[in-house]
């Protein structure tokens, strides 16, 4: 309970950013101060429905009224406005998010979970794969993946030579030990991977491993072709999350840099 009987209790602000109305009008007098009717007519309610929602907000602090009679929210209320969207985030997936976590992250990067707001759901590992494909198809400058095995086809290593091959930087992080399904790998010509191999040594392509996986990115300079979290019970489905939207590309590529910084390089190769 808050030792100051003014100070309203973090279940009243939830409770009163949980009303759409008071959210729009919050999101919207964030943009810039407005008056009482042209928020009303922007939210086409009426000015006595407005008048109320604004004396909850203000009650609690998270807007106010300037001089010139137009309100606006407060610094407090900004701030409030700036975390919201990790909440936002889970409920659009609650169904994702009831059968897999991001909790093993650090909290620095699972409390940023809102940067992924704009996003695309990944329902099939077919879609997956075509993602995927397309992506390393367009990367002019990095490829950056880290997964608990190898989402690619034997074609697609035809198509991670020809990346290589333009120049594009490509850094993997697999679990330590884990090799290439034999099923791909025999399929693959001899060129192929030797190729593969020189661009390692030329230090185009680097290989990093760790003992477990925690999460599934496959990106570039402009996507994110997959991001996916495991299951409760630990295993990965490959469902999860695509997006070229800029918040949810640096999300992602700061998670992959923090991971990266703390895999030991691979010295065993199978390609």
């Amino acid at each position: 309970m808050s030792s100051n009987p003014q100070t309203p209790e973090l279940s009243d602000f939830f409770f009163e950013l949980s009303n759409q109305d008071r959210l729009d009008i919050m999101k919207l007098i964030d943009k810039r101060p407005l008056k009482l009717s042209h928020i009303s007519k922007e939210l086409d309610l009426s000015m006595q429905e407005i008048s109320r929602q604004l004396n909850r907000l203000m009650k609690v602090k998270l807007v106010t009224k300037n001089i010139e009679g137009s309100y606006t929210d407060t610094l407090f209320g900004k701030n409030m406005l700036e975390l919201l969207p990790c909440y936002q985030f889970l409920s659009e997936h609650i169904d994702y998010f009831n059968k897999h976590t991001f909790l093993t992250l650090p909290r620095r990067l699972s409390s940023r979970i809102g940067e992924l707001r704009k996003c695309s759901p990944v329902t099939s590992i077919l879609v997956s794969f075509a993602n995927i494909e397309k992506m390393v198809q367009e990367a002019e400058e990095y490829i950056f993946h880290m997964a608990d095995q190898r989402l690619m086809s034997s074609q697609a290593y035809f198509l991670v030579n020809d990346a290589l091959d333009r120049g594009v930087e490509m850094k993997g992080i697999e679990p330590l030990g884990y090799s290439a399904p034999f099923e791909v790998y025999d399929k693959i010509p001899k060129t192929v991977t030797t190729s593969i191999a020189e661009h390692r040594v030329n230090g185009v392509k680097m290989d990093k491993v760790l003992p477990t996986i925690e999460l599934s990115i496959f990106m570039s300079e402009k996507e994110v072709a997959l991001l996916a979290f495991p299951s409760i019970i630990g295993e990965f489905e490959y469902n999860g999350f695509t997006s070229s939207d800029e918040d949810f590309r640096e999300w992602c590529f700061d998670v992959h840099q923090y991971y990266w910084n703390q895999a030991k390089v691979r010295t065993d190769y199978d390609d």
